[in-house]
Formats: structure tokens, C-alpha cells, sequence
């Protein structure tokens, strides 16, 4: 028999779906982070559209002990410049400085 489980962090956020061979008990140390669902539901899991990040959050269990998840939608974050491309921004940003000074420095001869 299979006991389908949907692991959670430690914002309720579902992270993984498990089809186990047994019954995850109090005494398991990840009792808390394992919660029950009817079946193996991998629409659960993270995924993304093209304008969000969409994750389901545990909010309770039904009547019966199973999971009761919350679909969160929040948009794609805007990426942000490496470190790298910041000292390269800043290098032109010099190069171009220093150019422009120089077409200055030639105007005023």
C-alpha cells in the first residue's frame, strides 16, 4: 500500500511529494514536515508560468487528515546584475568618463 506524503519548509511551502511503502510516525524526525495527501500530486510542487512562481503552501488538514494546500502566485523577480557585470558597468562607465575628458582637454587647445 502507498502513503503519498507532500514534504513542507519552513514556510509551509511545499518542496516535495513522496509515495512511501509505510506510514510516517510522530516518533520520525520529519513527522512535522510531512504532511499527508490523498495521492501522489506532483501539480504541488514549484513551477512557473511565464509571469509567475507558482507554490502551494499547507494552510490545515480536511476532515479525514489529509493536507489542505493554498496555491501562492507571486511574480518572476527581476534578475539581478552579477557581480560582475557591475564591475564591467563601472569600468565603462570609467573608460567613458575618461574619454570625454580628453575630447575636452583637445577642444580647449
Amino acid at each position: 500500500m502507498s502513503h503519498f506524503y507532500a514534504q513542507i519548509d519552513s514556510h509551509n511551502i511545499v518542496t516535495a511529494v513522496s509515495d512511501l511503502s509505510g506510514e510516517i510516525k510522530e516518533s520520525h524526525p520529519m513527522y512535522d514536515s510531512m504532511i499527508r495527501i490523498r495521492e501522489y500530486d506532483t501539480s504541488l510542487l514549484q513551477h512557473q508560468t511565464d509571469t509567475e512562481i507558482v507554490t502551494h503552501k499547507y494552510v490545515g488538514n480536511d476532515a479525514d487528515g489529509y493536507g489542505i494546500f493554498e496555491e501562492v502566485r507571486a511574480p518572476i523577480p527581476e534578475p539581478q546584475p552579477t557581480e560582475q557585470e557591475i564591475q564591467q558597468a563601472e569600468l565603462s562607465t570609467a573608460i567613458d568618463y575618461n574619454n570625454c575628458l580628453r575630447e575636452m582637454e583637445l577642444d580647449t587647445k
